[in-house]
């Protein structure tokens, strides 16, 4: 009888050790997808800054590229362009700067490294981008060379590199493919 006693004991003491391993996967699993979400919505929300910060980028190279062909092609004076692309570079200025500014005030919680690193990385190439229209330089290198045309590609291969890098293991808003369409060119 008393073998009997102690194997229910035995048997009771492993169930509750099963279930204390269960109540343990279960939090776990539960901290994973919080953060896979919290990952996900930091990620999201900054994605959305950089496409709207890169489409201001491309509307200005484009707007430029107006103002270059007619002064080649229909003899615009070059003062006339000059003027032009510094207005277009004024106008853009304060709008990229603003993206920049809605990412850089975004909070990242601390663990989330390859988030941060993607974040700061961005900042640089968004910097670079003000710089160079505060000083109203033309960026592509059909316009001419500019000192900070160099920092915006070598900044902009960074953040093509450390972006993706920050898409959590559970995409749920389809980043990997966002992410690649904001650095299609």
């Amino acid at each position: 009888m008393r073998e009997y006693k102690y194997a229910i004991s035995f048997g009771a003491i492993m169930g509750l050790k099963d279930r204390l391993w269960l109540k343990v996967a279960i939090v776990v699993s539960i901290l994973f997808l919080l953060d896979q979400g919290a990952r996900n919505l930091e990620l999201n929300s900054m994605v959305t800054q950089i496409q709207k910060s890169e489409t201001q980028m491309v509307n200005y190279v484009s707007d430029a590229e107006y103002w270059y062909k007619l002064f080649k092609e229909d003899g615009k004076s070059f003062e006339s362009t000059e003027r032009q692309i510094a207005r277009l570079a004024g106008e853009n200025a304060p709008l990229i700067a603003a993206y920049g500014a809605q990412i850089d005030s975004a909070y990242i919680l601390p663990w989330h490294r390859a988030i941060i690193r993607a974040k700061q990385d961005y900042l640089k190439h968004n910097d670079a981008w003000v710089d160079s229209l505060n000083e109203r330089t033309v960026i592509d290198e059909k316009f001419g060379d500019s000192r900070l045309s160099q920092e915006i590609s070598n900044t902009f291969e960074i953040s093509k590199f450390s972006l993706p890098q920050a898409v959590p293991m559970l995409d749920l808003y389809s980043l990997e493919s966002k992410i690649r369409d904001v650095f299609a060119d």
